[in-house]
C-alpha cells in the first residue's frame, strides 16, 4: 500500500458497548421506526374510537395515548439501557478475536484489518455506509455489521486522513 498509514488498537468492551448504542440510535432513526410509531399511534386511535361512548371519544384516546407512549418510551428505555449494553458485552466476551491487537492500515483507496485470526481489504467504496462520533468510525460492511475504528489510537492526521477517504470515495454517511 503505497502512501499508507497504519495504526494499532485492541478493542474493549466498552468500545463494542459504545458502537452498539450508537448503531441502535441510528436504527431508531430511520423509516422503518418511524412507520411502526405511526401505525401505533393509528391503532391507538382507533381503538379509543371503538371503546368510546357517547362523547367520551376524547376522554379514551388521551389515556390509550399516555399509556402507550409511556409503554413505548419505557420499551426504548430498556432497549437503550439495559438490553443493548448486556447484549455488546455478552458479545464481547464470546468472541475471543474481539479482544485482540487488531492492526488497520490505509491509503488514499482501500482499508485492511487484520489480526492473528484473520484479515481483509476493503476498497473504501465497498462498505455500506459509515458513521462518525466524537470516539469511533464505523464502517458498515451490511446494515447490521461493522468494524469499528477506536480513534484514541490514531493520530490527528489518520483521523483525517481516514474522514477525507471516507467522504470522497467512501459509501454515504449513516
Amino acid at each position: 500500500m503505497p502512501n499508507s498509514s497504519s495504526f494499532q488498537t485492541t478493542h474493549t468492551e466498552q468500545d463494542v458497548v459504545a458502537a452498539a448504542l450508537a448503531f441502535q440510535r441510528l436504527a431508531l432513526k430511520r423509516r422503518p421506526f418511524a412507520i411502526f410509531v405511526s401505525v401505533i399511534v393509528v391503532v391507538i386511535t382507533a381503538v379509543a374510537w371503538l371503546l368510546a361512548r357517547d362523547g367520551e371519544f376524547l376522554d379514551v384516546l388521551l389515556i390509550m395515548a399516555g399509556s402507550g407512549f409511556v409503554t413505548l418510551g419505557l420499551m426504548i428505555g430498556l432497549l437503550r439501557w439495559v438490553s443493548v449494553p448486556l447484549s455488546a458485552r455478552r458479545q464481547f466476551r464470546q468472541s475471543v478475536s474481539l479482544g485482540e491487537p487488531v492492526t488497520f492500515s490505509f491509503d488514499e483507496d482501500q482499508i485492511e484489518l487484520g489480526n492473528e485470526r484473520s484479515h481483509a481489504r476493503f476498497a473504501w467504496d465497498e462498505f455500506h455506509r459509515w458513521h462518525e462520533t466524537e470516539d469511533y468510525f464505523m464502517l458498515y460492511q451490511s446494515a447490521m455489521l461493522y468494524n469499528i475504528l477506536p480513534k484514541r489510537d490514531m493520530s490527528e492526521e489518520q483521523v483525517v486522513a481516514v474522514r477525507s477517504c471516507l467522504e470522497s470515495k467512501g459509501p454515504q454517511r449513516a
